[in-house]
């Protein structure tokens, strides 16, 4: 389970850096959000959950 959150952490971290480059910008380009933008909140919902697998399992 250690592992699992190891990778739920780096998958959302890799995820909200890319949500954020892409969706800033479309924002800047095309003047309007898009769906980048809204996986940022999906990505800290995944590191949460994979702090928390980790805090509760053993290493």
């Amino acid at each position: 389970m250690h592992k699992l959150g190891v990778f739920i952490n780096w998958i959302s971290i890799v995820s909200c850096i890319i949500g954020l480059i892409l969706g800033f910008r479309e924002l800047v380009v095309y003047h309007e959000a898009s769906i980048w933008l809204a996986m940022v909140p999906a990505s800290f919902l995944g590191l949460l959950t994979g702090v928390v697998i980790i805090l509760f399992s053993k290493p």
